[in-house]
């Protein structure tokens, strides 16, 4: 699960590049109308570097299949919107049980993690199809973002967000390394349906934030990222 929720949760928005800007972002993930996951992400882009916090927790029935609080952090340079990534690492602690993972990319030339993929995409010009090569420290994987044109997303009340946003399908091949559980196995599946991210542009200087996601699942069905509450400020 935590793979799936990274996907949305590490959707980073594009920050302009004059000031030490700072945006947290709220989101929730609900599934067969139960509250499933909380999630929190923290970005900082100075003038020529950028760091991003993601706190992501299980909740309800989930908590009890899946207990588990993962963070995601990634620090790095940036320049007319290419990005050397300094540090990608990834904490989970599910019971007694801590796992960090050092996403080492020394050695992977033209790869980059899942945070450094979408924040390329959120500050491209323009919306755009986009191709890239990531490792998340135990696969190689090709992640294609096929930009859909402009959706209107109605009110909802566990949103904070209604209006027209930028939307996306993502497709996801894994090309080399471990390909166990059941959303790899989903992802081999060429019939399955592509995931979904919907993105607006609320900055203050017109940077996108992901405003709601949504994928499916043999579980809970459909379920639906939605952000629930953002605060930008100033450094």
């Amino acid at each position: 699960m935590k793979h799936i929720f990274l996907i949305f949760m590490i959707c980073f928005c594009a920050m302009a590049a004059h000031a030490s800007d700072t945006l947290v972002a709220n989101y929730i993930a609900r599934g067969a109308g139960l509250h499933l996951m909380n999630g929190q992400m923290d970005l900082v882009m100075g003038k020529k570097d950028y760091k991003s916090l993601l706190q992501t927790e299980t909740m309800g029935l989930l908590s009890v299949l899946l207990p588990a609080k993962t963070t995601f952090l990634t620090e790095g340079t940036y320049r007319e919107n290419t990005y050397k990534i300094d540090v990608s690492t990834m904490t989970n602690v599910s019971g007694k049980k801590v796992k960090n993972r050092h996403i080492d990319l020394s050695d992977k030339p033209g790869f980059v993690d899942y945070q450094t993929a979408v924040l390329t995409v959120m500050n491209l010009p323009r919306p755009q199809t986009k191709e890239f090569k990531i490792f998340d420290g135990k696969r190689e994987l090709l992640v294609t973002f096929t930009y859909r044109g402009k959706e209107t997303l109605e009110s909802n009340k566990y949103s904070s967000f209604e209006g027209e946003a930028d939307y996306y399908t993502v497709n996801i091949d894994i090309t080399a390394g471990k390909k166990k559980g059941w959303f790899f196995n989903r992802m081999k599946d060429k019939t399955s349906p592509p995931l979904h991210v919907y993105f607006a542009r609320l900055g203050k200087n017109g940077e996108e934030v992901l405003v709601r996601g949504a994928f499916d699942t043999s579980i809970f069905g459909t379920i639906t990222v939605y952000m629930t509450g953002l605060k930008q400020g100033e450094n």
